[in-house]
């Protein structure tokens, strides 16, 4: 059963903690740099308003943050959708692994290599799709998440 799974071996849990390492570092300084895009201006008017710092930070920071913020995020994805191809360097039984052992057993390393290729690139157009539409909607009010997450 854990031929499966990639992530179930130790060495799909290392590879899967050694990239979520990785990208979770990326990602906090594209949110860091989103949330100094942020003008102070606006932490000062929520606070004249008399409004707790929780909703200062959920109804007036977060939603500008986030339009700064998607656009890096968005790429570091990509790159991390594309960096899980160097996976089976580690023999984690992932696509690429998989399309080498087909590949040799069959004697057509070009064909299978291309039904992998043609498979990444699938992948990729979705995220693309998805992440140029989530702007658009991300401005749309508080029930914009469903309405992502409903037009999919």
């Amino acid at each position: 059963m854990n031929e499966m799974i990639p992530l179930a071996s130790a060495a799909g849990m290392t590879v899967g903690l050694a990239l979520a390492m990785l990208y979770s570092a990326y990602a906090s300084q594209t949110l860091r740099g989103a949330l100094k895009a942020v003008p102070s201006g606006q932490l000062e008017s929520g606070q004249a308003l008399g409004m707790k710092k929780s909703a200062i930070f959920f109804r007036l920071i977060m939603p500008q943050m986030w339009r700064h913020a998607l656009p890096g995020l968005g790429n570091q994805w990509l790159v991390l959708l594309k960096d899980t191809a160097l996976v089976s360097l580690t023999s984690v039984n992932d696509l690429m692994l998989q399309t080498k052992s087909i590949a040799t057993r069959n004697q057509e390393p070009f064909t299978w290599y291309l039904v992998a290729a043609a498979i990444y690139c699938y992948s990729v157009r979705r995220c693309c799709a998805v992440l140029n539409h989530v702007p658009r909607v991300s401005s749309g009010g508080p029930d914009a998440c469903w309405r992502i997450y409903l037009s999919y």
